[in-house]
Order: C-alpha cells, then sequence, then structure tokens
C-alpha cells in the first residue's frame, strides 16, 4: 500500500472516531422537554457559574437528590430559592439524558457582590455625606457585612451591620447591627407651614433571629433592640430654631429603650433578575415597658401587604398596603409619614400621628433590558394617612393626600443591589407641590 493511500485510511480513521466521539457526547448530553424528564432517576447534579460562590451555599439549597426521582416542583422551587438569594441575576435549570440516567445541569449567572455606598448633598445649610459599603457574599458564604460613615453639619455617626441568612446551614436567618446616627426632625402644622423641630441622637444595637419553616408560605422571629435616644438642636437652622420658640416645640426628653420585637412573614415574593412575582404579608411588633428600664411602654405594630405581577419580559406591576399603629404617641417611635419611606412628593414627616394607612402603587417598564444594564421607567401613585385617631382614619369628610408622579432606574443586573433611583411627584395635600426625591433602591 502505497504512503498516500496509508496517509488517506488513517486520516479517514481520524475522521471516523471524532464522528463517534461526538455523538457519544451528544448521547451523553441529549436535552429533555420537562414532561419526559419527570420522575426519572437522577444520575448526576452539575452546578455551573460559581466564581466566588461556594459550591456549599447551592447545594444546601438544593432539594433534588442524586439517586432520586426528579420531581420537577422541587426542581422549581430549587430554582426560585437559589434565585432569591441575591447573589445570582438568573439560575436556569437544564435536563439532559445520558446513558447512566438523567443529568441536571443548573446553570448560575453570578453578581458582583460588593457594593460600594455613596451619597451627599447640602440642605437647610447643612452638608450631608455618607459612604460605606456592603458585601453580601462574604467569602462565598452567602453572608453580608456592611457598614457606613455619616457626616451630617459637623456630626459624626456610623453604622455597622451582619447577617447570616443560613446560621448553622439552616432555614435560620440572624440578623445585627449596631451603630449611632443623628437625625434632623422637623415638624409642620396642617397648612405645611414648619413650626419648629429637634436633633435627634440615637445610639442602638439590635439582634433578630427568624426561623424559616416553608419560605414559600410563612416565617417567623423575634428579637431585641437596646437604644438610647438624645435630643437638642444643634443641628437646626436659626429659622427653625426661631419658629420653635414661637409655637412652644421643644426637644424631647433623652429616653433609654429596651424593646422587644416579634416578626413574621406570610406568602413569598421571587425575584428573578431584577423583575418581582408573588404576594406576601410581613408584620412587626414591638414592645417597650418602663417596668424593665424603657423610658416610656408603648406596643407598635406594622404590617406592609405585597402584590408583584410580571408583565411579558420587561414589565412588573406593584402594590403596597401598610397599616400601622402605636399605643402611645413616643416621640421618634410614632410614625413620620411623607417622602423616603411612605409618600413621594411631600417633605419628609410631612403628617404625624399614631395610627397610619398608606398605598403605594407602581407601574415600571424596562426600556432597555440587557444582562449589563437595564433602564426601567415608572408610574406611581401613593396615597394615604395619619392620624392620633383610628377614627380620622376613615372618615369621609376630605380626600387623604396623595402623589403622583413618574421616574426611572438605572439597573446594573450583574452587580447585586445596584438600582438608582429618580422620581419626580406631584403631591397633593393641604397645598398642592412637587419635589424630586433620590434613592438607592426600589421605593417598595
Amino acid at each position: 500500500m502505497s504512503r498516500a493511500a496509508v496517509g488517506s485510511t488513517r486520516a479517514l480513521a481520524c475522521v471516523a472516531l471524532a464522528l463517534a466521539l461526538a455523538l457519544a457526547a451528544g448521547a451523553q448530553a441529549a436535552p429533555l422537554a420537562r414532561g419526559d424528564a419527570a420522575q426519572r432517576t437522577v444520575a448526576a447534579i452539575e452546578i455551573r457559574g460559581l466564581h466566588r460562590t461556594s459550591l456549599h451555599v447551592v447545594e444546601r439549597e438544593l432539594l433534588i437528590a442524586v439517586g432520586s426521582a426528579l420531581d420537577l416542583e422541587a426542581l422549581d422551587e430549587t430554582i426560585r430559592r437559589l434565585s432569591n438569594l441575591g447573589i445570582f441575576r438568573v439560575v436556569r435549570a437544564e435536563l439532559n439524558a445520558g446513558a447512566a440516567g438523567l443529568r441536571v445541569v443548573i446553570d448560575c449567572d453570578e453578581k458582583w457582590t460588593l457594593l460600594p455606598i455613596f451619597s451627599a448633598g447640602r440642605g437647610g445649610g447643612l452638608l450631608y455625606l455618607s459612604t460605606g459599603g456592603t458585601e453580601i457574599n462574604l467569602a462565598g458564604r452567602h453572608i453580608e457585612l456592611g457598614g457606613t460613615y455619616t457626616y451630617l453639619g459637623g456630626s459624626h455617626a456610623g453604622l455597622l451591620w451582619l447577617t447570616n441568612p443560613r446560621l448553622a446551614d439552616r432555614y435560620l436567618r440572624l440578623s445585627t447591627v449596631a451603630g449611632y446616627d443623628n437625625r434632623i426632625r422637623v415638624l409642620y402644622d396642617q397648612a405645611g407651614r414648619a413650626i419648629g423641630g429637634w436633633t435627634r441622637h440615637r445610639a442602638q444595637a439590635a439582634i433578630t433571629l427568624q426561623a424559616v419553616p416553608d419560605p414559600r408560605r410563612w416565617v417567623i422571629g423575634g428579637g431585641l433592640i437596646v437604644g438610647r435616644d438624645a435630643y437638642d438642636r444643634s443641628l437646626l437652622t436659626s429659622a427653625l430654631r426661631a419658629s420653635g420658640d414661637a409655637n412652644g416645640i421643644t426637644p424631647p426628653s433623652d429616653r433609654v429603650d429596651l424593646i422587644s420585637q416579634l416578626n413574621f412573614r406570610l406568602g413569598r415574593v421571587d425575584t428573578t433578575d431584577y423583575f418581582q412575582r408573588g404576594a406576601a404579608v410581613k408584620g412587626t411588633v414591638e414592645m417597650a415597658s418602663s417596668a424593665v428600664g424603657s423610658g416610656m411602654s408603648f406596643v407598635r405594630a406594622t404590617v406592609h401587604g405585597y402584590g408583584f405581577l410580571r408583565v411579558g419580559d420587561t414589565g412588573n406591576l406593584g402594590a403596597r398596603l401598610s397599616l400601622a399603629a402605636i399605643s402611645a404617641p413616643v416621640p421618634e417611635r410614632m410614625f413620620y409619614v411623607g417622602g423616603l419611606s411612605w409618600k413621594r412628593g411631600f417633605a419628609e414627616g410631612r403628617y404625624r400621628g399614631t395610627r397610619v394607612w398608606n398605598l403605594n402603587l407602581e407601574g415600571r417598564v424596562s426600556s432597555v433590558h440587557r444582562r449589563l444594564v437595564a433602564l426601567q421607567h415608572v408610574l406611581f401613585f401613593d396615597i394615604g394617612d395619619v392620624a392620633y385617631d383610628a377614627g380620622d382614619l376613615v372618615g369621609l369628610s376630605r380626600v387623604p393626600p396623595f402623589s403622583l408622579g413618574t421616574g426611572v432606574r438605572f439597573i446594573l443586573p450583574m452587580i447585586a443591589r445596584f438600582i438608582a433611583r429618580l422620581d419626580v411627584a406631584i403631591a397633593f395635600g393641604a397645598q398642592t407641590e412637587w419635589r424630586v426625591s433620590f434613592g438607592s433602591a426600589q421605593f417598595f
């Protein structure tokens, strides 16, 4: 046989071997439809996409196991639990049939989880600066550690927190926080005029532990808060001090609080990428007693109901209904409604009282929806009321204060919790006004 013939034979043999190997590999990884994979025995589970996250973090969320028949509901719940960790943009499952049996591939699109914190501004003649950072996947173990430093008009404050959502690899969530902060509280009359205020200096430490018997249906927990509030007028403008003198507004007495806390969640809101879906009710009851050292006795209860609907590929509808009450008008523990946390368009703490109801509605749609960047547009409606008597909240004599607005969200989906928010709202209450607000997360 000639050398050319031998070379051709070898080349054909190599091609044949390559084809055989390719066919064998294809046989090992033939995709299966969900219906065809159901109840097949799982021969292998492969986790892909982990660069910083420990494999153990994913494995402890698995509800499927090698050697057991595949339960599709358990697989779907596994994907939801992994998505809700907040450290993956999306999580997908692929089902493959091989000679040894069913192979389940779980593909995790891992986020960057170290996030700097920075904000600055000037208002009321004061410079505000806050800086710090948070890591929600410390050492790849899905533990959150964070801290901030805040400068406000010559005063200094700081906050540290640590959260372990899977204490001892169980469904136990341990959260601790300690720090010191300063806050300017402005008080308003019914017409919306500033009538005085105070500066609150709070040193506080808190620890909470939540048990998660069934993440899909309910969570229950409790905690302890130890704090000391001191009050003065050190950070108020001269005009606000003068207004306080004219209206007889003086700072409250300094107070120590020892607060026990109960909290719960019913239902669940699932997050995939930056979209939300589902419904949940979250509640907190706080109790303080002068018999054990608190400055004033009170019971404070807050309940929030959430509902989210995914619309198409890039839309989200969301609603939040809040009800709250406190048994006594304890300064800085009662409710100051408006601005950053309750209703946009109003001054922060514009309305105050011991009874609250509030409703927030949002429609969100993304004009840009990419793996690395997203731009979300929002329309919203905020309405609610606050009073010192529950009967004043249900009367029909007036329309509760409300606001209408629009906003944008600049989102980097591959960076955990990176949402820059800008909202513009027109507020309708005792007077019509409008405000622009900024934030580093969704409003709710």
